[in-house]
This record gives structure tokens, C-alpha cells and sequence, in this order.
């Protein structure tokens, strides 16, 4: 993986501009590494910590978020940008069907993006902002969502590993990016937020109370997709750096 201080040119098939730190950004990642095609990505580290370089926003996404995927037009293939992560995990789907991401049935494709975006509308709430609130409501709140995503998960598939059953598809790759994230950024050792503000902890109760979830999470965790997209000690650290500095200008 590379970091670009100017637009990348590359003779492989895709471009991904892309963050280790961000769950949006992983979404994407794991979509490729679930076909055969990962090897012809060329991925850009871009530090999403810091303002855009104005070619990102020029040639890039004029947003200027992450991921951002392009189509480099080798091999007379069409030249394109696709931003955000669920239409390039859509985009993956489709364009390699043999990856299994997305059913030919339009009634399945239709309940998987259901759970996605209701997964969203239980997460989006409570993280990130539990972590820069750091009350006990707000971090009850995380946990409480995570129980509501517990539920929501039992209701789709109550055997699972995956949410819809023995087999991975968009939904895990939307959805466990961000479950990861908050245990790891909600756990007390990590020094966001103080042990005294909820205890046990999320990742404690997460661990006895949501077994759907925690099994869920285990199987995403358990792909080799995962590994190559997920680096722990990373997330934790930059996570750890970016709240706390972001505590102390207070």
C-alpha cells in the first residue's frame, strides 16, 4: 500500500483510495479481498486526520472522503471514480459476481440492504460520539445499540455465524467494520473512557450478553479478508491518539 502526494497513476485494473483507521474504508477492502480480483487493486493510504490534498479533491472525490475507487481504464475498461464504500462493495458485487456478496434473488438483495441501512440507524447515533461524550448515558447508549443490533441480528438469522446464515455477504462487510471498532476504542484499557463511566465494560458485556453479535463477529473476524484488511494495534493506537488530543484541546 502506498501513500500519494500526487495523483497515482497505476497499470492495474482499479485504484482504492483508502484508511486503515476507517470502518468505511474497510468496507470496501474486504469486498475485493472476497474475490479474486485483490491482487489487481493498487491501494492509497490516505491520512484522513489531516485536510485533503487539493488533487484528491480535484481528481478524486471533491468531498473528500474515503474510500474512493478508480477505474483506471486499462485494458480498454472504462475510466470512472466511484465514491462511497457501500456502492463500491455494491460495485464489487456485481461487477465479480462469483464472489457470492450479492444474490441474483432481488427479494434477498432487497433484505440485505434493509439490515445494512438499520444497522446504520441502531450505530450511527451512539459511535462515534460516545467516545467524545464519555458520560454513562452516552456509553449506555453505545452498548444499548449494540444490544438492539444483537436482536436484530437473532430476528434475520438466529443460527448465523453470518447475518443471513452460514454465508458471508454485503451485509457482514457493512456491518462488522464498525462492531470491531467500537470494542476496541470502548474498552477501558484503551484510555477513551474511564472504567468508573460504565462497568463491565462494553467489550465485557459484549462478550457474556450478545452472543449472536459476538458469533457474528468471530466468523467475519475469522476470514482471511479480515486479516488483510484489519490491522488491531493500529486502530487502537491512531484511535487512542486522535480522541485524546481531541479531549485535551477542550
Amino acid at each position: 500500500m502506498t501513500a500519494a502526494t500526487a495523483p497515482p497513476t497505476s497499470s492495474k485494473p482499479y485504484i482504492l483510495y483508502t484508511s486503515k483507521l476507517c470502518p468505511y474504508a474497510q468496507r470496501a477492502e474486504l469486498a475485493f479481498h472476497e474475490t479474486t480480483e485483490a491482487d489487481n487493486v493498487e491501494r492509497v493510504e490516505v491520512d484522513i486526520l489531516r485536510p485533503r490534498d487539493p488533487w484528491y479533491l480535484e481528481k478524486v472525490n471533491p468531498v473528500g472522503k474515503v474510500p474512493a475507487l478508480e477505474l483506471t481504464g486499462t485494458a480498454g475498461g472504462e475510466k470512472a471514480v466511484i465514491p462511497e464504500s457501500l456502492v463500491i462493495a455494491n460495485f464489487v458485487a456485481e461487477a465479480i459476481p462469483s464472489s457470492g456478496l450479492l444474490s441474483a434473488d432481488p427479494v434477498q438483495r432487497a433484505r440485505v440492504r434493509y439490515v445494512i441501512e438499520r444497522a446504520a440507524q441502531i450505530l450511527q447515533p451512539h459511535y462515534p460520539s460516545a467516545l467524545i461524550k464519555r458520560d454513562e448515558e452516552s456509553v449506555s447508549g453505545l452498548f444499548n445499540a449494540l444490544e438492539e443490533l444483537d436482536k436484530l441480528l437473532n430476528t434475520v438469522s438466529s443460527s448465523g455465524p453470518f447475518v443471513f446464515g452460514d454465508k458471508l455477504n454485503l451485509a457482514d462487510i457493512a456491518i462488522a467494520p464498525f462492531v470491531a471498532r467500537i470494542l476496541i476504542t470502548s474498552d477501558p484499557k484503551l484510555g477513551i473512557i474511564d472504567s468508573a463511566v460504565f462497568s463491565p465494560s462494553v467489550p465485557e458485556r459484549f462478550s457474556t450478553e450478545l452472543p449472536r453479535l459476538k458469533a457474528f463477529l468471530e466468523a467475519v473476524k475469522a476470514r482471511p479478508s479480515w486479516t488483510k484488511t484489519f490491522d488491531e494495534d493500529y486502530v487502537a493506537s491512531v484511535s487512542k491518539e486522535r480522541f485524546t488530543s481531541w479531549h485535551n484541546k477542550k
